[in-house]
């Protein structure tokens, strides 16, 4: 089963994703039709609305992943820059997380990535949250899933090359060498089999 569009956004609100999250998944959502439909036309069978759906909801429980780890090493200051982002209180979001835990039998250190699989598996939409459970992993593929991935890499809160993505990554999260790599691969080939440059995807889905 696929939610459709109305149900994405009624999940997105029910699962307190943060206002950010929304407009980045909005991006990643036009950025992957559009390459959907011009792989669609080089003959590839791929699916709109499975890809819709995986970008609107690839980030479903990462809000949920920050507040955990804010709350666990008692960091005020992340707590407080996400405070205007989200709908609802960090007590209900820190309780939707713990009822995670305990339904999913998830660790504590769960990556949103591994959470969001698990809630959109319970949830009815198993095929999606096998989309994302890797969506923060090395591939070189066409498919849904790739189109995610590089979609997501290539977007902020708007669309940035790699190059530019992968210096605040590499700031957050330490070496991503593998993945930087991998993610220059995947680029060269979505867009060369599509026929796309990465400026002319800049140029229209830019603002």
């Amino acid at each position: 089963m696929i939610p459709t569009l109305m149900k994405c956004h009624e999940l997105q609100d029910r699962y307190n994703m943060m206002s950010t999250s929304k407009i980045h998944a909005g991006k990643i959502r036009d950025i992957s039709l559009d390459l959907v439909s011009r792989l669609k036309h080089k003959g590839y069978n791929l699916d709109e609305e499975v890809m819709e759906a995986s970008a609107l909801l690839h980030d479903i429980t990462k809000v949920h992943q920050i507040i955990s780890e804010a709350v666990e090493s008692n960091d005020v200051g992340e707590l407080n820059r996400h405070i205007n982002l989200v709908p609802n209180s960090f007590s209900d979001i820190y309780a939707q997380m713990m009822w995670m835990r305990r339904q999913f039998a998830l660790p504590d250190n769960v990556e949103h990535a591994e959470s969001g699989c698990h809630l959109l598996t319970y949830l009815g939409y198993g095929e999606i949250g096998g989309i994302i459970r890797r969506h923060n992993d090395p591939i070189v593929e066409i498919s849904e899933r790739a189109i995610l991935c590089y979609s997501d890499r290539i977007v902020s809160l708007d669309i940035v090359p790699l190059e530019e993505r992968f210096r605040y990554i590499y700031r957050k999260y330490g070496d991503k060498s593998e993945l930087y790599n991998s993610s220059k691969e995947l680029e060269r080939l979505l867009l060369s089999t599509a026929g796309i440059t990465f400026e002319e995807l800049e140029r229209m889905h830019h603002g």
